[in-house]
C-alpha cells in the first residue's frame, strides 16, 4: 500500500485528489516529522557547502530550495535560529534582483506568494 505523506504548506493536494480519482490505497499521514529531518539535512549540507551557495556556486539547486523553504518558513514560521544556514539562503536568494523582479510580477498578478 501507498503512503502520501503530507504537512502544512506542501503541494499534497493533487497526488491526494489523484490518488481518489484512480481509486488507488494509501493511507494518509502527517509527514511534519519527516520534512523537519528533511530540512535539518539540507541546514546541515548548506552549513558545510563550499561557498554560499547549495552546491558552491549560484545554480538551479538555489532556486528551488529558496522555493520549497520560502513555503515552508510561510506556513510553518520556524524560528529563523533553527535553520540559520537555510535562512541565510532565504535571505541571499531574496535580495536577488531576479528574485525581486518574480515575486513583484507574480503578486501583481495576483499569485498568493508567502510574505
Amino acid at each position: 500500500m501507498l503512503t502520501l505523506f503530507f504537512a502544512p504548506g506542501a503541494s499534497s493536494m493533487a497526488p491526494h485528489i489523484a490518488l481518489h480519482e484512480i481509486g488507488v490505497p494509501f493511507t494518509p499521514r502527517q509527514g511534519q516529522d519527516h520534512a523537519d529531518g528533511i530540512w535539518a539535512i539540507a541546514e546541515q549540507r548548506l552549513a558545510r557547502a563550499p561557498g554560499p551557495w547549495a552546491l558552491g556556486t549560484y545554480s538551479i539547486a538555489d532556486i528551488h530550495l529558496f522555493r520549497l523553504y520560502w513555503r515552508f518558513a510561510a506556513s510553518r514560521g520556524p524560528e529563523p535560529a533553527r535553520f540559520p544556514a537555510l535562512q541565510a539562503h532565504h535571505d541571499r536568494m531574496l535580495a536577488r534582483p531576479a528574485v525581486q523582479r518574480t515575486i513583484a510580477i507574480e503578486a501583481e498578478i495576483g499569485y498568493e506568494l508567502p510574505a
